[in-house]
């Protein structure tokens, strides 16, 4: 029996398998989400570099705080970029904020694609940072001694070690703490770990292994010290008296009368004088120059500055030339009031062959011949 012509098309259409609308809804979102993924990326880097380029700016006015905070939005922003999370560490460090820096500087040392040079210079900060709070730990430690908490003492003296493995004294006192503490298995492990660790020309490995045979009950030996042999005394001759006639008497010169210590100090007092004279005009020389070399580079009109120095360039070349013109000038000025402090000395000692003496117009030299 033949099938008629609608029933043939109706029986292919349901033959073609559709998918539901949830399936087609998924499809949409996932070519959308692909297509606009790497529109999206850029814009994030784009943005990423503009924020770091307001940190920077930032960290030359010297605002750290503001630094520190936009380079971490352009962390967040783009954290392909590891050099934002370094910048935000400097700033922080620079800001005086320790503690933050710390973090900052551990977490950029742990990122995978990190430039390996300033992953070096990151963790020598660490290195300084772990010096710091050993040095705090340690500060403590001698604090809880003073008050005799010997057990804190050895707690901190332990910590301040741990940070810093290469203080190798700590040992020993965490160790003098812990015998003060009557904990004595304590005392040994820290002289054991002393020992274990200190060179063999270390300073105190012989008081170390001294306390640690002591602790065993072994018996100390203390060297006895030598003493050098006194000298000879060489033996008294006495005179023989004989008839012969007593010697010719030689006129002997009277020895030079020595310098006086007033001239000498005059002498001194003018010398330095003039060498701090002879600087200060150096200083001020320098400063002139400099002055000159800093307007060019400014190239100022008088309304605009044309030069590429910035603004903190600028401020503190001009605050370093201030003070070496000042210091030029100040030099010069004590210089000529030494210098004239020790003329005045080394003329009117006792032994000076010129000398300052009134006359009826003033003050005149005298010389002695």
């Amino acid at each position: 029996m033949a099938i008629p012509a609608d029933t043939t098309g109706r029986r292919t259409r349901q033959q073609v398998p559709r998918l539901p609308q949830a399936g087609r809804n998924f499809l949409i979102c996932i070519s959308l989400f692909l297509f606009a993924w790497p529109a999206h990326a850029i814009d994030a880097r784009k943005t990423a570099v503009a924020l770091a380029q307001q940190a920077a700016k930032a960290f030359e006015a010297g605002d750290m705080d503001r630094a520190a905070q936009v380079y971490l939005e352009a962390w967040h922003t783009d954290p392909s970029e590891p050099n934002y999370l370094y910048g935000a560490a400097r700033a922080e460090q620079s800001a005086g904020q320790r503690d933050r820096a710390e973090e900052l500087y551990r977490q950029f040392v742990d990122v995978p694609n990190a430039e390996p040079a300033r992953v070096a210079k990151a963790k020598g900060y660490l290195t300084e940072f772990d010096g710091l709070h050993a040095d705090e730990k340690a500060q403590a430690g001698d604090r809880a001694a003073k008050r005799s908490e010997w057990r804190v003492a050895e707690a901190a003296y332990g910590e301040a070690w741990r940070l810093r493995p290469d203080r190798l004294p700590l040992l020993l006192k965490a160790a003098r703490a812990a015998d003060e503490s009557g904990d004595r298995k304590r005392s040994e492990t820290w002289l054991k770990e002393y020992l274990g660790r200190a060179p063999a020309d270390a300073p105190d490995r012989a008081e170390a292994q001294a306390m640690l045979d002591a602790r065993a009950g072994k018996r100390v030996v203390v060297a006895p010290v030598e003493r050098a042999p006194e000298p000879l005394k060489a033996p008294v001759v006495k005179p023989v008296m004989s008839n012969l006639p007593p010697p010719p008497v030689q006129h002997v010169e009277q020895p030079q009368q020595p310098t006086s210590a007033r001239r000498t100090a005059g002498w001194w007092t003018l010398g330095s004088g003039a060498a701090f004279a002879v600087t200060g005009v150096a200083l001020v020389i320098l400063g002139k120059s400099a002055e000159a070399q800093f307007n060019q580079d400014l190239n100022y009109d008088g309304t605009v500055v044309h030069g590429s120095l910035t603004y903190g360039q600028a401020t503190s070349r001009a605050q370093w030339i201030g003070s070496l013109q000042t210091t030029g000038v100040a030099f010069v000025g004590v210089g000529l009031a030494a210098a004239g402090v020790g003329a005045y000395l080394a003329l009117t000692s006792s032994d000076a062959n010129v000398a300052l003496v009134p006359d009826w117009h003033g003050m005149a030299l005298a010389g002695r011949f």
